[in-house]
């Protein structure tokens, strides 16, 4: 049977989140002690403990300078001997008539789109992959990269609130960027804002990729010098289209969403 969890209950369901997903343990730790409170959590308890269940947060994104809400899919998870047996789809039957009743679409980044479809989400396109971070190659483009500090958080929401005005996006207030920094510090990752001359001209996210040693852009924004770098992978982002958005035209409009809390 599906339960909307309690507060108390929500942390409950940590070890299915590390068992599915093996995150870093700062990153689970810092989502379940700060971020979980923003998200229901609709899971199924079976045999002692929770072995599935699906986290809804509500965002606030932008387009055109219109704010709108969605609901983002997050921790799609079921512990590996309870999988086929329909329990993450019977969550997302009750998630999608909430949407319907409250008119808000459903968005979700996924590797399974044929999963999400047969319950009438449409892909929007694949998101960029990350690439290796080398400020050489920057510098060679006669880039400037300097770390950003949290007085930098008001201007980096004025360039992206700029730059990405033609596209969905996140509603980039300082309250994500000091989010965000949370999340990045897990992997020993920060912000940088790149340069040309003395204009802001790009901002990168890196995280530390153990497996390489090196160090990875989480995303590049808005200069095109750089864009030769971004290539596609598997990650979907997925839609689940109300009632009122079906009435609007959003089949040509850019959506670009990053992966994040």
């Amino acid at each position: 049977m599906v339960e909307l969890l309690s507060e108390e209950k929500k942390r409950k369901t940590y070890r299915l989140y590390q068992e599915v997903f093996q995150d870093p343990v700062a990153y689970a730790d810092l989502y379940y002690h700060s971020f979980i409170q923003d998200s229901k959590v609709y899971a199924i308890f079976q045999d002692g403990r929770y072995v599935s269940m699906i986290h809804l947060r509500e965002r606030k994104l932008s387009y055109q300078g219109k704010i709108f809400l969605a609901y983002y899919l997050y921790g799609v998870a079921t512990e590996k001997k309870y999988r086929r047996k329909g329990y993450a789809g019977s969550i997302l039957k009750i998630i999608i008539e909430e949407a319907r009743k409250n008119d808000i679409p459903l968005i979700l980044l996924t590797e399974i789109p044929e999963f999400y479809k047969v319950y009438g989400f449409e892909s929007l396109g694949i998101m960029p992959e990350p690439v290796l971070f080398q400020e050489d190659f920057y510098k060679s483009l006669g880039l400037n990269l300097v770390k950003a500090q949290r007085k930098d958080y008001p201007k980096m929401g004025e360039f992206l609130k700029k730059e990405k005005s033609q596209v969905v996006c996140q509603e980039y207030r300082e309250e994500y960027f000091c989010n965000y920094a949370k999340v990045l510090a897990c992997e020993d990752g920060t912000y940088y804002l790149v340069y040309d001359q003395n204009q802001l001209v790009g901002i990168i996210a890196t995280i530390f990729c153990p497996n390489h040693s090196v160090k990875e852009e989480w995303f590049i924004e808005a200069w095109d010098k750089a864009r030769v770098l971004n290539k596609d992978y598997g990650n979907h982002l997925m839609i689940l289209r109300t009632n009122h958005l079906k009435q609007d035209d959003l089949n040509t409009i850019p959506w670009d969403l990053p992966e994040e809390i």
